[in-house]
């Protein structure tokens, strides 16, 4: 049962955004006065930014690991801590407590503790026994990443024996760019052949699954394109300095001072001045690829 007070992180901030176009009811979304976001990416972040400007009065983040391990920018996290956002690690949710109208009424989580690293490569949280603790709340949003659903593997016997899933729960490809799964006339892409990732990484893979399939249907190879644009970075260049260059500090954003922003919806990040834009053009900005080539070296 949904308590009265309880959000998706996605469904919360889809909702506000359609409010504030005018385009559902006039009346504000509902936000209470004591609120908490369970999870550690950029939604979780949205999220408590979104609070904080619609008047909530305290706004916490829960999430299972600590600071370092969080997803999200770091530039993100430290603009929620300065707007007031408080922060509770190691906390992991295990229960919703509601009261007798189905209101939201308190969070309760155990403490963890770091164990050792997952598949991720991040230290895996391990409950402390007895630990159990409660926040009062009456507004809860989840914010966790979401994993893709395979319950169409149970209708058909060989989708079951011959569609390869991954432990991580995801359709198997061996070809990122074909993503052709086990079973040739089904592909994959977007989070359900990755797990949870960004818009525009499954945009990217419905095009690639399009050409795949249009070559499928019409006969042809599926060959990959001549040009396929991933995050591939190079490797290290082999020299420790190069003559003539230097580290130098990126110019800081300018931003609206925090009393102002919280009170409003406009864009935080202001613009830098001439004199800076001059300067960060003299940085260098294509290291290894301008100064280096590891094929003529």
């Amino acid at each position: 049962m949904k308590l009265k007070g309880s959000y998706t992180g996605i469904n919360f901030l889809s909702s506000f955004s359609l409010w504030q176009q005018g385009e559902t009811a006039k009346d504000q979304p509902f936000v209470g006065k004591k609120c908490v976001v369970i999870g550690g990416g950029n939604t979780a972040i949205d999220c408590v930014r979104t609070l904080i400007r619609l008047g909530a009065e305290e706004v916490s983040i829960v999430y299972r690991r600590t600071r370092k391990e969080m997803p999200a920018n770091l530039v993100e996290i430290e603009a929620a801590e300065h707007e007031g956002v408080q922060f509770t690690f190691l906390a992991a949710p295990t229960r919703v407590l509601g009261d007798d109208n189905d209101n939201v009424l308190g969070l309760e989580y155990l403490k963890m503790e770091l164990g050792e690293p997952d598949a991720s490569g991040r230290r895996r949280p391990v409950p402390i026994e007895g630990s159990e603790t409660v926040i009062d709340i009456d507004m809860l949003i989840t914010a966790i990443g979401q994993g893709p659903d395979i319950f169409f593997k149970d209708e058909s016997k060989r989708l079951d024996e011959d569609l390869n899933i991954t432990r991580w729960n995801t359709i198997d490809c061996e070809d990122p760019v074909a993503l052709q799964s086990s079973i040739p006339y089904i592909f994959t892409g977007g989070d359900s052949a990755t797990g949870a990732a960004l818009v525009v990484d499954a945009i990217g893979a419905g095009r690639r699954a399009a050409r795949s399939i249009h070559m499928y249907l019409t006969g042809e190879k599926i060959t990959p394109p001549d040009k396929t644009l991933f995050q591939d970075n190079i490797p290290v260049s082999i020299f420790d300095s190069v003559d003539g260059l230097g580290k130098s500090e990126r110019t800081k954003m300018p931003e609206l001072p925090v009393d102002e922003r919280i009170k409003t919806f406009e864009e935080a990040d202001l613009v830098i001045t001439e004199e800076e834009a001059k300067y960060e053009s003299n940085r260098c900005l294509q290291c290894c690829l301008t100064c280096y080539n590891k094929d003529v070296a």
